[in-house]
């Protein structure tokens, strides 16, 4: 499952994902089509639905997909 999120250059997203999500993979450049990338958002990957809804609710406005 994939969490986006608007990019921020700190790393509140990323340590919390770490701390509290056993599931997190890793985040990347969100990609708008094939070789293009939207430098304003983030994707982060888990392999746990629940993890990544906990995920989402806790960073707000972000999209999640499958």
């Amino acid at each position: 499952m994939i969490v986006t999120i608007p990019y921020t250059p700190f790393r509140e997203p990323l340590d919390w994902a770490k701390k509290n999500c056993p599931s997190y993979i890793t985040n990347d450049l969100h990609q708008d089509g094939y070789n293009t990338y939207d430098h304003t958002k983030i994707d982060y990957f888990f392999s746990d639905n629940r993890d990544a809804m906990w995920f989402a609710l806790r960073w707000a406005n972000g999209t999640v997909d499958n």
